[in-house]
């Protein structure tokens, strides 16, 4: 990847819907070690899409279309959405999804 970026998760993969909260000081500490942070962070229009309940299972669907919608565009117009566009296309058999079942 052209830049050093850190990914920062408290737990594994399947903790990557689960949400974190990142100190200042731990952001600053990475960028003085050379690292490239990005920061996803709910905007005014997810948690207007989220309401009080955050847990809301009603409000579900339009949280996450809401949250794809604005993680896609602070990513788009950041300097590592740029970094990623510029790196070369994947292979399509690692693009699309392959047939069948995922469980086989």
């Amino acid at each position: 990847m052209p830049g050093d970026y850190s990914i920062i998760s408290h737990g594994g993969i399947a903790d990557v819907s689960s949400a974190a909260i990142m100190d200042p000081r731990e952001s600053a500490a990475l960028r003085q070690t050379g690292k490239k942070v990005f920061l996803v962070e709910p905007k005014g229009e997810d948690i207007r899409a989220m309401g009080f309940n955050y847990m809301s299972v009603r409000r579900m669907e339009r949280v996450a279309a809401t949250a794809l919608r604005t993680t896609t565009g602070s990513l788009r117009d950041s300097e590592l959405g740029r970094e990623l566009r510029a790196l070369p296309r994947g292979e399509d058999n690692r693009l699309r999804r392959p047939a069948g079942d995922p469980s086989t």
